[in-house]
């Protein structure tokens, strides 16, 4: 049962317990600033105390266009994707991944590959990734065992697509930028291009939530944060914002400690989070949901100037909040309720104390479709709390989802992972998008296995890879006529190959042999004696 309590706040004025809404600030014309209209600052309804007095709530129109913002020719899996990894988001890619291999080989050329790499190509990139998103379904310890020929754990797809060692070759030098400068600048350039290829695809319906989410990273790294309520517990921290119904991904922020940029520069931390997110849907009449994390009264009061209505729970002794309230004697089902200029601050006992600050929501309770286990009856709740635990879902939604097929590794460097994490929410917002194109429910995993089909379709065709030993045995080795030569690349230079016989023998334990000597017809490189007439003359060795 609601009731209404007496102001709790000491420092409340003498003229309080005369406080009432101006109805006539409801009313305004829909061609108005309604930030403007609503909310002058000289009005009275904007006292600086909490009272117990309980009016009608201003309600914000809801102004944004929300929905696709693509072509019509927009049609397929991989359309989709490419709609966020786009021409000049792969050609950054390939172009920062060349110039790091330059770098990385001038200063190292002892790897047996360093004379024989082939720059990275737009085509080759695509099929790269291609491969590591069926990572993410396929699972397997080690990344080598992919292309494992043993036919215990054989997955041929992976070799018909790309060499073993020219994967590897690329994993390694993935590279997005060259600023060290910045905590997130060796993934700013790309992580700017994805996040505006997000916001420029899709507009989100009305009912929109911020809160954090966690990458795995249990390396050593300088804005690696703890949180404990976390299934994760150590990783690298991301602020994302998320339409409610679907999750899709409208925006994101990577924490870096301090260096986190973000366009707001004013208040803190927390309240420059979520307005930094916003910026875009400012002013639009947007229902925003967030958790006590981020939620004081002075934020929701600002939020609300700027267009965007608040529901979120909030801690008892965060900055504004009325001294004791609510009081420590709650029965179960009670409600209480104090108003603030045009926010409810609404006290709930349920199985625990729920406190929720709204300028959205008034003191009603509705049905949550649950009844009683005893008695039958429907059970009853406010409808803040009801709208709260149906729209905070989005973040959650999103991660609980992309956990399912991650194609992040975890031997790869930060940026790497992040990066990969990264792509996970194109594919997921691409699967959404799809989705509600053609008015059908694809799953994730589905979506998933047609963009590799489609991205090996299109582009594995073209890719120029540097032949490698197989590890598959020629059926000609034995029958015809062999000839040991030099190994040499297509500057005609002399390189060095990894024997065969050594690395493959199963009567003595396999070593790295590298060799200057390879059978051309075979092409394998093999040691002169004893490997090269062995390799010819022997069924196994």
């Amino acid at each position: 049962m609601m009731q209404n309590i007496s102001d709790t706040d000491s420092e409340t004025d003498s003229d309080s317990s005369d406080y009432s809404v101006d109805k006539e600030l409801y009313l305004f014309n829909d061609d108005e600033d309604f930030s403007d209209a609503c909310m002058p600052s000289t009005s009275r309804f904007f006292t600086s105390s909490w009272s117990s007095t309980i009016g009608n709530l201003v309600q914000l129109p809801f102004k944004a266009l929300s929905g696709l913002k693509i072509d019509d020719s927009v049609e397929k899996e991989i359309d989709f994707f490419r709609r966020f990894f786009d021409d000049a988001t792969m050609e950054l890619i390939v172009e920062e991944t060349n110039l790091y291999q330059m770098i990385r080989y001038s200063v190292d050329v002892t790897g047996p590959t360093s004379t024989n790499y082939l720059p990275v190509s737009v085509d080759e990139m695509f099929a790269f990734l291609a491969l590591t998103i069926l990572m993410g379904i396929i699972k397997k310890p080690r990344i080598k065992m992919y292309f494992s020929t043993n036919p215990l754990i054989a997955t041929p797809f992976f070799n018909s697509v790309m060499s073993r060692d020219r994967y590897i070759e690329i994993l390694r030098c993935l590279h997005f930028s060259n600023d060290d400068a910045k905590k997130i600048g060796k993934l700013q350039p790309v992580l700017s291009k994805i996040i505006a290829n997000f916001k420029s695809a899709y507009t989100p319906e009305r009912n929109i939530s911020i809160d954090e989410s966690l990458l795995l990273q249990k390396d050593r790294l300088g804005f690696r944060q703890h949180v404990p309520t976390k299934r994760s517990r150590y990783g690298i921290k991301l602020y994302k914002l998320c339409e409610s119904i679907s999750g899709y991904i409208y925006n994101f922020i990577v924490y870096t400690g301090k260096e986190t940029e973000l366009k707001e520069t004013s208040g803190l931390l927390r309240e420059r989070v979520v307005k930094s997110l916003l910026e875009d849907l400012s002013g639009q009449g947007y229902h925003l949901y967030i958790d006590d994390l981020f939620v004081s009264p002075s934020l929701v009061e600002e939020l609300f100037r700027l267009g965007t209505n608040t529901c979120g729970t909030v801690m008892k002794r965060r900055e504004g909040m009325p001294a004791n309230f609510p009081p420590p004697n709650m029965k179960l089902g009670e409600m209480l309720v104090l108003q603030k200029m045009n926010l409810n601050l609404i006290a709930f006992k349920d199985r625990r104390e729920l406190l929720i600050i709204s300028t959205m929501h008034d003191s009603n309770k509705c049905d949550t479709g649950k009844k009683e286990r005893l008695t039958g009856n429907p059970i009853m709740k406010p409808k803040c709390v009801v709208d709260y635990n149906k729209n905070m879902r989005g973040v959650d939604l999103s991660n609980a989802v992309i956990t399912h097929y991650p194609s992040f590794m975890k031997t790869v460097k930060w940026y790497k992972k992040l990066f990969f994490n990264i792509m996970d929410m194109a594919i997921f917002n691409a699967n959404i998008l799809f989705n509600k194109k053609h008015q059908s429910n694809l799953p994730l995993l589905n979506y998933r296995l047609n963009l590799v089909n489609q991205i090996i379709s299109r582009f594995s065709s073209n890719v120029n890879v540097i032949p490698k030993p197989t590890g598959v045995l020629s059926p000609f080795r034995l029958t015809e006529r062999h000839f040991p030569s030099f190994c040499s690349d297509e500057s005609a230079k002399k390189v060095r190959r990894r024997c065969f016989v050594c690395s493959h023998s199963r009567k003595n334990p396999p070593k790295r042999q590298m060799s200057y000597y390879e059978c051309k017809d075979c092409n394998v490189g093999l040691c002169v004696d004893p490997c090269f007439e062995i390799y010819h003359s022997k069924n196994e060795f």
